[in-house]
């Protein structure tokens, strides 16, 4: 049986909500970007208000079909108004030449912010390839 008092507070719960989801969207100034030189990606992001942030999850996907894999599972914050670059030296080990990146704010209470994504197209001939695959086995 439903009374007054518990219909205030549904209101009240959603309006939490709604905020909460408000914070999470805000975390950076625009969509990220990624760009490729022949042999690196870089991705770039900047961002806006990071409170509660405590890292970026960095996750990758080849091709247009298939998962993403995490690169980098927790990137650890900056600040508010900070600018990242990540370079992603594993991309050549692949034979796809387009790439998606899901980035992700990770807060302190454990909640995850909606991915923010990136695509980019790399073209490596294959002695590049071979090449880069050689010197990544002696780091």
């Amino acid at each position: 049986m439903f009374t007054f008092s518990k219909l205030k507070i549904l209101p009240l719960a959603a309006l939490t909500l709604a905020s909460s989801a408000i914070v999470l969207a805000a975390v950076l100034k625009g969509p990220p970007t990624a760009k490729g030189d022949g042999v690196w990606i870089t991705v770039h992001w900047d961002s806006d208000d990071e409170t509660g942030v405590v890292g970026y999850e960095i996750a990758r996907k080849s091709g247009l079909d298939g998962p993403y894999i995490v690169l980098v599972p927790s990137l650890r914050a900056k600040g508010s108004n900070s600018s990242y670059d990540y370079v992603d030296e594993t991309a050549f080990r692949t034979t796809s030449t387009f790439y998606r990146y899901r980035i992700t704010a990770i807060y302190s209470n454990g909640t995850r912010s909606d991915p923010y994504e990136a695509g980019v197209s790399l073209s490596t001939n294959s002695v590049r390839r071979t090449w880069g695959s050689i010197k990544a086995m002696f780091r």
